[in-house]
Protein backbone atom coordinates (compact mmCIF):
# COMPACT_ATOMS: atom_id res chain seq x y z
CA UNK A 1 0.00 0.00 0.00
CA UNK A 2 1.15 3.78 -0.44
CA UNK A 3 0.98 6.32 1.96
CA UNK A 4 -2.08 7.73 0.20
CA UNK A 5 -4.47 4.94 1.61
CA UNK A 6 -7.01 6.06 3.52
CA UNK A 7 -6.52 5.61 7.41
CA UNK A 8 -10.62 4.25 8.63
CA UNK A 9 -10.89 6.89 11.28
CA UNK A 10 -9.76 9.73 8.70
CA UNK A 11 -13.76 11.10 8.57
CA UNK A 12 -14.97 10.28 11.92
CA UNK A 13 -17.10 12.96 13.21
CA UNK A 14 -17.46 14.60 9.79
CA UNK A 15 -20.07 12.87 8.35
CA UNK A 16 -23.16 14.90 9.18
CA UNK A 17 -20.86 18.30 7.35
CA UNK A 18 -19.71 15.90 4.86
CA UNK A 19 -23.56 14.73 3.83
CA UNK A 20 -24.94 18.31 4.22
CA UNK A 21 -22.11 20.68 2.59
CA UNK A 22 -20.26 18.38 0.12
CA UNK A 23 -21.39 19.42 -3.83
CA UNK A 24 -23.15 16.59 -4.79
CA UNK A 25 -22.81 15.05 -8.50
CA UNK A 26 -24.23 16.79 -11.17
CA UNK A 27 -27.03 15.30 -13.57
CA UNK A 28 -24.57 15.85 -16.38
CA UNK A 29 -21.96 14.00 -15.13
CA UNK A 30 -24.04 11.19 -14.46
CA UNK A 31 -25.64 11.26 -17.81
CA UNK A 32 -22.53 11.20 -19.27
CA UNK A 33 -21.38 8.60 -17.45
CA UNK A 34 -24.52 6.37 -17.85
CA UNK A 35 -24.44 6.91 -21.12
CA UNK A 36 -20.87 5.85 -21.61
CA UNK A 37 -21.80 2.29 -19.53
CA UNK A 38 -24.33 1.71 -22.21
CA UNK A 39 -27.19 -1.00 -21.97
CA UNK A 40 -27.98 -2.57 -18.50
CA UNK A 41 -29.37 -5.59 -17.53
CA UNK A 42 -31.13 -5.76 -14.11
CA UNK A 43 -28.76 -7.82 -12.17
CA UNK A 44 -25.59 -5.70 -12.78
CA UNK A 45 -23.67 -4.48 -9.59
CA UNK A 46 -22.41 -0.89 -9.36
CA UNK A 47 -18.95 -1.68 -7.13
CA UNK A 48 -18.37 1.85 -5.68
CA UNK A 49 -15.20 2.19 -4.21
CA UNK A 50 -14.63 5.06 -0.98
CA UNK A 51 -18.62 5.23 -1.01
CA UNK A 52 -18.27 8.50 1.86
CA UNK A 53 -22.10 9.41 2.39
CA UNK A 54 -23.28 7.80 -0.55
CA UNK A 55 -22.99 10.69 -3.38
CA UNK A 56 -22.50 8.51 -6.12
CA UNK A 57 -25.04 6.14 -4.98
CA UNK A 58 -27.81 9.16 -5.16
CA UNK A 59 -26.70 10.00 -9.10
CA UNK A 60 -25.89 6.41 -10.03
CA UNK A 61 -27.82 3.81 -7.80
CA UNK A 62 -31.38 3.54 -9.26
CA UNK A 63 -30.13 2.33 -12.65
CA UNK A 64 -28.49 -0.91 -10.99
CA UNK A 65 -30.04 -3.80 -9.95
CA UNK A 66 -27.50 -4.54 -6.91
CA UNK A 67 -25.41 -1.98 -5.16
CA UNK A 68 -21.55 -2.74 -3.03
CA UNK A 69 -20.54 0.33 -1.56
CA UNK A 70 -16.87 0.33 0.12
CA UNK A 71 -16.00 2.58 2.56
CA UNK A 72 -13.64 2.31 5.52
CA UNK A 73 -15.50 4.58 7.63
CA UNK A 74 -17.71 3.39 9.93
CA UNK A 75 -19.37 6.77 10.64
CA UNK A 76 -19.32 7.23 6.50
CA UNK A 77 -21.43 4.21 6.05
CA UNK A 78 -23.84 4.58 8.48
CA UNK A 79 -24.67 8.43 7.15
CA UNK A 80 -24.64 6.53 3.67
CA UNK A 81 -26.86 3.94 4.63
CA UNK A 82 -29.23 6.83 6.07
CA UNK A 83 -28.97 9.20 2.91
CA UNK A 84 -29.82 6.20 0.63
CA UNK A 85 -32.96 4.50 2.48
CA UNK A 86 -35.05 4.69 -0.48
CA UNK A 87 -33.00 3.47 -2.81
CA UNK A 88 -32.46 0.49 -0.98
CA UNK A 89 -36.15 -0.06 -0.79
CA UNK A 90 -36.21 -1.94 -4.31
CA UNK A 91 -32.57 -2.85 -4.83
CA UNK A 92 -30.00 -5.02 -3.08
CA UNK A 93 -27.34 -2.69 -1.38
CA UNK A 94 -24.29 -4.34 0.31
CA UNK A 95 -22.43 -1.82 2.67
CA UNK A 96 -18.08 -3.13 2.93
CA UNK A 97 -16.75 -1.36 6.16
CA UNK A 98 -13.28 -2.17 5.00
CA UNK A 99 -10.60 -0.28 2.46
CA UNK A 100 -10.68 -0.64 -1.07
CA UNK A 101 -7.81 -2.76 -1.54
CA UNK A 102 -9.24 -5.46 0.30
CA UNK A 103 -12.72 -5.25 -1.39
CA UNK A 104 -10.78 -5.22 -4.85
CA UNK A 105 -9.39 -8.89 -4.01
CA UNK A 106 -12.77 -10.39 -3.37
CA UNK A 107 -14.97 -12.24 -7.10
CA UNK A 108 -16.99 -9.46 -8.29
CA UNK A 109 -18.81 -11.90 -11.64
CA UNK A 110 -21.96 -9.44 -11.60
CA UNK A 111 -20.01 -6.13 -11.25
CA UNK A 112 -20.87 -4.07 -14.87
CA UNK A 113 -19.56 -0.43 -13.11
CA UNK A 114 -16.58 0.28 -10.80
CA UNK A 115 -17.07 3.68 -9.53
CA UNK A 116 -13.99 5.94 -6.97
CA UNK A 117 -15.60 9.34 -6.78
CA UNK A 118 -13.34 12.20 -5.15
CA UNK A 119 -11.47 9.32 -3.24
CA UNK A 120 -9.21 7.33 -5.53
CA UNK A 121 -6.08 9.46 -4.31
CA UNK A 122 -6.33 7.98 -1.30
CA UNK A 123 -6.16 4.17 -2.35
CA UNK A 124 -3.12 2.34 -3.29
CA UNK A 125 -4.37 2.82 -7.26
CA UNK A 126 -2.34 0.12 -8.98
CA UNK A 127 -2.91 -2.47 -6.67
CA UNK A 128 -6.51 -1.46 -6.70
CA UNK A 129 -6.65 -1.73 -11.13
CA UNK A 130 -4.49 -4.57 -11.05
CA UNK A 131 -6.98 -6.54 -8.59
CA UNK A 132 -9.75 -5.21 -10.94
CA UNK A 133 -8.65 -6.76 -13.69
CA UNK A 134 -8.58 -10.17 -11.82
CA UNK A 135 -11.78 -10.10 -10.30
CA UNK A 136 -14.24 -8.34 -12.45
CA UNK A 137 -15.95 -9.40 -15.88
CA UNK A 138 -14.14 -8.41 -19.41
CA UNK A 139 -16.85 -5.99 -20.09
CA UNK A 140 -16.54 -4.37 -16.59
CA UNK A 141 -15.87 -0.69 -16.74
CA UNK A 142 -13.79 1.53 -14.41
CA UNK A 143 -14.84 5.45 -13.93
CA UNK A 144 -12.80 8.15 -11.61
CA UNK A 145 -14.06 11.25 -11.59
CA UNK A 146 -13.90 14.27 -8.67
CA UNK A 147 -13.80 17.89 -9.02
CA UNK A 148 -11.78 20.54 -7.72
CA UNK A 149 -11.42 21.10 -3.88
CA UNK A 150 -12.04 24.67 -2.74
CA UNK A 151 -8.19 24.40 -1.73
CA UNK A 152 -7.21 24.75 -5.18
CA UNK A 153 -9.66 27.21 -6.26
CA UNK A 154 -8.61 30.47 -8.06
CA UNK A 155 -11.91 32.78 -7.08
CA UNK A 156 -10.25 35.56 -4.56
CA UNK A 157 -12.53 34.34 -1.90
CA UNK A 158 -11.50 31.14 -1.83
CA UNK A 159 -8.09 31.78 -2.46
CA UNK A 160 -8.62 34.55 0.66
CA UNK A 161 -10.39 31.16 2.68
CA UNK A 162 -7.42 29.15 2.07
CA UNK A 163 -4.91 31.41 3.35
CA UNK A 164 -7.22 31.97 6.67
CA UNK A 165 -7.21 28.29 7.41
CA UNK A 166 -3.08 28.27 6.81
CA UNK A 167 -3.13 31.42 9.65
CA UNK A 168 -4.23 29.12 11.67
CA UNK A 169 -3.50 25.63 10.73
CA UNK A 170 0.07 26.21 9.14
CA UNK A 171 1.30 26.61 5.16
CA UNK A 172 1.14 22.66 4.24
CA UNK A 173 -2.11 21.48 3.52
CA UNK A 174 -3.47 19.00 6.33
CA UNK A 175 -4.79 15.63 6.25
CA UNK A 176 -6.57 15.47 9.66
CA UNK A 177 -3.87 13.16 11.48
CA UNK A 178 -0.88 14.26 9.02
CA UNK A 179 -0.72 16.28 6.09
CA UNK A 180 -1.62 15.72 2.64
CA UNK A 181 0.89 13.97 0.16
CA UNK A 182 -0.03 14.62 -3.20
CA UNK A 183 0.59 12.01 -5.66
CA UNK A 184 3.11 11.59 -8.15
CA UNK A 185 1.37 10.07 -11.22
CA UNK A 186 -1.65 11.31 -13.09
CA UNK A 187 -4.74 8.61 -12.62
CA UNK A 188 -4.37 9.10 -16.99
CA UNK A 189 -0.94 7.56 -16.46
CA UNK A 190 -1.84 5.10 -13.99
CA UNK A 191 -4.26 3.91 -16.06
CA UNK A 192 -2.60 3.93 -19.21
CA UNK A 193 0.19 1.47 -17.30
CA UNK A 194 -3.17 -0.85 -16.43
CA UNK A 195 -5.09 -3.14 -18.00
CA UNK A 196 -7.87 -0.61 -18.01
CA UNK A 197 -5.82 1.07 -21.14
CA UNK A 198 -8.66 2.38 -23.11
CA UNK A 199 -9.40 5.51 -21.40
CA UNK A 200 -12.33 8.13 -22.40
CA UNK A 201 -11.41 11.36 -20.68
CA UNK A 202 -14.17 14.64 -20.27
CA UNK A 203 -14.59 17.56 -18.39
CA UNK A 204 -18.07 18.98 -17.34
CA UNK A 205 -17.66 22.57 -16.33
CA UNK A 206 -20.20 23.56 -13.28
CA UNK A 207 -20.81 26.86 -11.55
CA UNK A 208 -21.68 26.77 -7.85
CA UNK A 209 -23.34 29.80 -5.29
CA UNK A 210 -21.96 29.49 -2.20
CA UNK A 211 -22.91 31.41 1.14
CA UNK A 212 -20.41 32.25 4.00
CA UNK A 213 -22.39 28.96 6.13
CA UNK A 214 -22.15 27.06 3.04
CA UNK A 215 -18.69 27.73 3.16
CA UNK A 216 -17.63 27.16 6.53
CA UNK A 217 -19.73 23.49 6.57
CA UNK A 218 -17.61 22.44 3.62
CA UNK A 219 -14.67 23.18 4.96
CA UNK A 220 -15.65 21.39 8.36
CA UNK A 221 -16.11 18.28 5.86
CA UNK A 222 -12.58 17.99 4.17
CA UNK A 223 -9.25 16.79 6.08
CA UNK A 224 -8.03 19.86 5.68
CA UNK A 225 -9.68 22.03 7.96
CA UNK A 226 -11.76 19.16 10.42
CA UNK A 227 -13.17 21.04 12.79
CA UNK A 228 -10.85 19.21 15.56
CA UNK A 229 -8.08 20.97 13.56
CA UNK A 230 -8.81 24.47 15.38
CA UNK A 231 -8.77 23.19 18.85
CA UNK A 232 -9.50 26.06 21.28
CA UNK A 233 -8.72 28.63 18.06
CA UNK A 234 -12.29 27.06 16.69
CA UNK A 235 -14.79 29.88 17.43
CA UNK A 236 -12.19 32.62 16.70
CA UNK A 237 -11.41 31.07 13.03
CA UNK A 238 -15.24 30.86 12.61
CA UNK A 239 -15.33 34.39 13.20
CA UNK A 240 -12.61 35.72 11.07
CA UNK A 241 -14.15 33.23 8.44
CA UNK A 242 -17.50 35.25 8.53
CA UNK A 243 -16.01 38.64 8.44
CA UNK A 244 -14.21 37.66 5.62
CA UNK A 245 -16.64 36.50 3.39
CA UNK A 246 -19.21 38.61 4.25
CA UNK A 247 -17.23 41.30 2.87
CA UNK A 248 -17.02 39.42 -0.31
CA UNK A 249 -20.46 38.19 -0.46
CA UNK A 250 -21.99 41.89 0.54
CA UNK A 251 -21.97 42.86 -3.23
CA UNK A 252 -22.16 39.86 -5.34
CA UNK A 253 -22.55 36.15 -4.51
CA UNK A 254 -19.51 33.90 -3.82
CA UNK A 255 -19.61 32.18 -7.26
CA UNK A 256 -17.01 28.92 -8.06
CA UNK A 257 -16.31 27.65 -11.32
CA UNK A 258 -15.38 24.20 -11.30
CA UNK A 259 -14.99 20.95 -13.30
CA UNK A 260 -15.64 17.52 -12.67
CA UNK A 261 -12.86 15.29 -14.78
CA UNK A 262 -13.91 11.81 -15.38
CA UNK A 263 -11.72 8.84 -16.74
CA UNK A 264 -13.68 6.16 -18.03
CA UNK A 265 -11.82 2.95 -18.74
CA UNK A 266 -11.62 -0.05 -20.46
CA UNK A 267 -9.07 -3.42 -20.89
Amino acid sequence: MNNHTQPSDLYAGMQDWYAQFRPGIPKQVSDWILHWVGERNPGDRLLDLGTGTGQVLLALGSHFGHITAVDPSHSMLMRAKQQCASLATDREIVWLEEPAETAVSRAWQDVTLVTACRSFHWMDKAFILDALSRTTPAHAGVVLFSDSSLWNSVEPWAIETRQLVQSFLGKDRRARHGFFAKYEKPFEATLADSAFSKVEKVTIEVTRQWSPETVLGYLYSTTFAAPDLFGDQRTDFEHSLAQLLEGFSASKPLTEHNAFTIFAARR
